[in-house]
């Protein structure tokens, strides 16, 4: 078996699990025996209590003799949370319940981890459960193509189970594996449990998340289309900008150069008086764009810490704290 998910599949070894079976110790309570009733919990918890042999007993007394004699299936290796799903759970009365534990078996022997073989299982089990109840069927063998269009056709329950749609072509994709490389015998022996595959581009179809990629690459080049022509008025503009910012900085450096001369007072109170460069906001297409010059006027006060300080008594005895970095004849 080639694995989907792992550089190689987990051989098992040749096993005849009908001896296993006939030779491994019955647990002595009823209370893990899926035959009696009972609610999940207390069954699960008494199970999993049980030694790894008497739970693999259990696990392989409820299988059919199909899969018992199923070739290159190691039984021990399905995870405890599968078995108990299997065993107790929703699997338990699945009316595939056989399809749903050939699948959980050749998942696992090809190397997927235990929490990915029960999300297979489990997405197995809901989307037969949906498939069943809608078109009225007895078992997913009999399935056809045209439920399969119809059922691709509901958006809302493509959208709904996207994630689980995935999950049941991969867990098909190792079964599909498993079977091809039976021999004629033993593939003539699952022939009643083996469950059908998604129909062929399904999922370019029918999946939302196909559709979703398309509408975004779309939403995509649509921007892309408006901002093209755009490129070089856009560019202009950062450039504008980059001027304005540039002058601001320099009359900025102009100021702290006349406070470190005396010619300023602090705090000294100052405007700045410049223009920016935008365009104007009405614009139809990229023809007809204009320069639009704005006047800006800006007001503030320059500090040094000390005088900062000094101006506001509350906080006068910081002043003898702090260093100016400004000469004092500034402030005289």
């Amino acid at each position: 078996m080639r694995s989907a998910y792992t550089a190689g599949a987990v051989q098992p070894g040749a096993v005849n699990w009908a001896d296993v079976l006939a030779q491994a110790q019955a647990p002595a309570s009823t209370a893990v025996d899926p035959r009696f009733p009972g609610s999940v919990r207390p069954k699960s918890a008494a199970y999993q209590a049980l030694p790894p042999e008497q739970q693999l007993h259990v696990f392989l007394a409820s299988l059919p003799p199909e899969l018992i004699r199923a070739p290159r299936i190691d039984w021990a290796k399905v995870p405890s949370k599968v078995r108990v799903y299997l065993l107790y759970g929703r699997g338990s009365t699945h009316l595939d319940r056989a399809a749903l534990v050939l699948a959980s078996g050749v998942v696992a022997c090809n190397g997927v981890l235990p929490a990915t073989v029960y999300h297979h299982v489990t997405a197995l089990a809901v989307i037969w459960e949906h498939l069943l109840a809608r078109y009225d069927l007895r078992s997913v063998r009999e399935l056809t193509y045209e439920h399969w269009m119809d059922f691709g056709s509901d958006r809302q329950h493509m959208r709904q189970r996207t994630m689980q749609i995935h999950r049941y072509q991969a867990a098909a994709l190792h079964v599909r594996e498993y079977v091809q490389a039976l021999g004629p015998d033993a593939r003539a022996d699952l022939q009643a449990i083996v469950f059908p595959e998604v129909p062929p581009r399904f999922n370019e179809r029918f999946m939302p998340a196909t559709t979703f990629l398309r509408e975004m690459q779309e939403e995509r080049k649509a921007k892309t289309d408006v901002l093209v022509p755009l490129t070089t008025t856009l560019v202009a503009l950062i450039l504008e900008r980059k001027k304005a910012a540039q002058r601001f900085v320099e009359w900025f450096r102009c100021q702290v150069a006349s406070v470190e001369h005396g010619e300023l007072r602090m705090p000294a109170e100052v405007e700045y008086s410049g223009y920016e460069l935008g365009v104007n906001h009405d614009a139809a297409s990229v023809e007809d764009v204009r320069w639009v010059r704005r006047e800006v006027r800006l007001r503030a006060t320059l500090w040094d810490p000390r005088t900062y300080v000094e101006h506001h008594r509350d906080r006068r005895w910081l002043a003898d704290k702090l260093d100016s970095g400004i000469p004092k004849n500034a402030r005289e």
